[in-house]
């Protein structure tokens, strides 16, 4: 009996112990939940983590003045993340060189550098960039102004005289065909390790061309195969650089992240494209009035993922929508759940009947929805018609309601 009151009164004691412990074990096992959720914000945050959607899209060729290669000289940029980037170093390419290849793996190197986390930016496109440098003595270099066009300054005998039956004559027939438009404003070059192969007589054989990139534009690789009768006899595998020469807007001087761009910032030249994937702008009315998505330096040919509209309508604000429905126009205020560029539709809530629509943004804090007249005419007295409607007896304030021309809103 009495081993057995001294092993419950030790229970007891044991029991009054881990009472006393446990909160403070709970406590500690709550802070630590804490610094993890913590360092988790912190990690999320970081370079790459805030947008999934960022990617870098490294270009096939790119013309620069010397001095330093940034990665939105030889990518296309798109994410907030990617964007963030546009001003990171890639390689110095100082002035006395005729050029560079700027490749994935240095632009991996250089956001691994920058302590970018890399599965949180896609970076993808061509392996290697080609980075032809302007020289000052030279204006005349490739993708001039005003440059002619039936010459090549880097290869001025190519396209003097070249033999109608040569296969460098077949070879540029096929491409002028694929890249369609006036060939007088194609420029058709290849690389110089190439010439005796493509000067070759080739009118006694068959040819066969087989472009191995779907763009008409840039360096466009491709399979030539030769056959006498039924015979392959010749494979050549050859690599163009083609270029269309066409109107555009570069920017005339330096212009930084989100500025709004005038018209002094932008001027209008004749230049060698050979980007297919994003034509560039050529109307300064698109341009002027608009957001850069990045730092632009002067010369850069102005795309649409150059810049953007400025934002009308912010998260958060109360925008003035107008329903057009037939003859009636109703003005009613709805809150925005996202931000809205010029045209672009977005979701808002009506806080009197909490229903989300969609709206089209014409202005700074307005939208535009077209609707159904049935639907209107179901809100509407049953006594009331099309244009004899007054505010009070359609909603209440500060709804109201304007006749419309059924002519357009």
């Amino acid at each position: 009996m009495t081993a057995v009151a001294t092993n419950h009164l030790d229970t007891l004691a044991h029991t009054r112990k881990l009472a006393q412990v446990g909160p403070r074990v709970l406590l500690v096992v709550l802070v630590v939940v804490v610094l993890l959720a913590m360092l988790s914000v912190v990690q999320s945050s970081a370079f790459g983590q805030d947008d999934s959607r960022s990617t870098v899209l490294l270009r096939d060729a790119v013309m620069l003045a010397p001095g330093t290669v940034k990665l939105s000289d030889v990518a296309e940029l798109s994410g907030a993340s990617a964007l963030s980037l546009s001003e990171l170093t890639i390689v110095e390419l100082p002035a006395g060189r005729g050029g560079a290849d700027v490749t994935l793996e240095q632009v991996c190197a250089a956001l691994d550098k920058a302590g970018v986390n890399r599965a949180r930016v896609e970076i993808h496109g061509y392996a290697r960039c080609r980075v032809k440098i302007l020289s000052p003595a030279a204006p005349q270099q490739p993708v001039p102004a005003d440059a002619p066009v039936t010459t090549d300054p880097a290869r001025p005998a190519q396209q003097a005289v070249v033999s109608p039956t040569s296969l460098r004559a077949q070879v540029t027939a096929m491409l002028e065909r694929s890249a369609g438009g006036d060939a007088q404003d194609l420029r058709i070059t290849f690389a110089d390790a190439d010439a005796r192969v493509l000067d070759q007589d080739v009118s006694n054989l068959r040819m066969e061309f087989e472009p191995i990139a779907s763009s008409s534009l840039g360096r466009v690789p491709l399979v030539v195969r030769a056959y006498q009768g039924d015979k392959p006899v010749q494979t050549i595998r050859l690599i163009a650089d083609v270029a269309r020469r066409m109107d555009v807007l570069t920017i005339a001087r330096s212009v930084a992240r989100g500025q709004v761009l005038q018209a002094d910032d932008v001027k209008s030249q004749k230049l060698f494209v050979t980007d297919a994937r994003n034509a560039p702008i050529v109307d300064p009315a698109m341009v002027v009035g608009q957001l850069a998505v990045a730092a632009l330096r002067p010369g850069t040919v102005i795309t649409s993922e150059h810049v953007r509209s400025p934002i009308l309508v912010k998260k958060g604000d109360t925008v003035m929508v107008r329903c057009i429905a037939g003859g009636l126009v109703i003005t009613t205020p709805a809150r925005a759940t996202e931000d809205g560029f010029a045209d672009k539709r977005i979701t808002l809530i009506n806080e009197r009947s909490r229903e989300t629509f969609t709206a089209r943004v014409t202005g700074p804090r307005e939208a535009v929805i077209v609707v159904a007249d049935s639907l209107l005419e179901a809100a509407a007295p049953a006594q009331a018609k099309p244009g004899q409607f007054t505010a009070p007896q359609v909603a209440p304030a500060p709804t109201t309601i304007n006749s419309a021309n059924r002519g357009g809103a």
